[in-house]
């Protein structure tokens, strides 16, 4: 029940929640950041459906409510299952019954009538990994997210990522875990020659040069995403279309992909798709910090 002077009786079955209320009830499912994840249900009849959609690993939750009162149920999703307390929807508490097996997680079910399959998983960590090599969706980017480097303008989030040019992999960096590319390059792949190597080598043309490094940063007001790069960086033009083919090929946004130019040499590379500055920045707010400051990894 979710409100204590009119009746809503709900039902669960195959990830959709099924009510019938006598008063308006309407659904929301958010991420951990507040942010909508998913289909909703506007309070305009009393009795309906809701289908979760697919959802990447994590913590989620769904608000319910009516006229007079609201509830908000956690919900942890691991390998796109939903696990949550069907108690909070106003279900009947039934016996319960606890499934235990080596390598998986223990885990507690509502028993059921009859014969009924209870399905369970190995052992997953929630902690999200220190790198992905694609990003399918938006609950993805949001969950590997962080602040750009330079925060000249609000309401921009970036994902650092490394392309390891011998391999021709890419390695979209946990943006939470690590603030710098070095910080990533040292703990992943054990680079040891110290910051200023890593400065003098990975920025240049150089024999000795493995990475290529940038973020792809997601302007929210205009919703456009774009691949970046530190401005005294050396990288030619056939560096930079490989690099931007290589994320095209491994995120959901790759087909409006553009190639943000913040020094003059990179406007001749007329084979990416590029954006302006005047067309990129339009309608973001600015926010004075170091006006010509160049950040990379010092």
């Amino acid at each position: 029940m979710i409100d204590s002077n009119t009746k809503a009786v709900f039902s669960y079955n195959d990830r959709t929640i099924h009510w019938i209320s006598s008063f308006p009830v309407s659904i929301n499912l958010f991420d951990v950041k507040g942010r909508k994840a998913g289909g909703s249900i506007s309070g305009t009849t009393p009795e309906g459906d809701f289908t979760f959609p697919a959802l990447t690993s994590g913590m989620y939750f769904l608000r319910i409510s009516s006229p007079r009162n609201s509830k908000t149920i956690k919900i942890q999703v691991i390998e796109n299952v939903l696990f949550f307390n069907l108690g909070e929807l106003g279900l009947e508490e039934s016996v319960q019954i606890k499934i235990t097996r080596k390598g998986y997680d223990s885990q507690l079910f509502y028993l059921k009538n009859g014969q009924a399959n209870y399905y369970y998983l190995k052992h997953v960590s929630t902690v999200f990994a220190d790198f992905i090599q694609s990003i399918p969706d938006t609950s993805t980017f949001n969950n590997y997210e962080g602040k750009p480097l330079n925060d000249t303008y609000n309401g921009v989030t970036s994902i650092k990522f490394l392309y390891d040019i011998n391999a021709r992999k890419i390695y979209y960096i946990n943006s939470n875990r690590y603030l710098y590319h070095y910080e990533f390059a040292s703990a992943v792949f054990k680079y040891s020659k110290g910051l200023y190597a890593f400065n003098r080598e990975q920025y240049t043309h150089n024999p000795q040069r493995i990475f290529i490094l940038g973020s792809v940063n997601h302007y929210l007001s205009s919703d456009t995403y774009t691949m970046e790069f530190f401005a005294a960086d050396e990288l030619d033009c056939m560096e930079i279309r490989t690099v931007h083919q290589k994320i095209a090929e491994t995120t959901y946004f790759g087909s409006s992909l553009k190639f943000y130019p913040n020094t003059q040499s990179w406007e001749a590379c007329t084979t990416v798709p590029s954006i302006q500055s005047e067309e990129l920045f339009k309608g973001q707010d600015y926010q004075s910090l170091n006006p010509g400051l160049a950040v990379r990894d010092t």
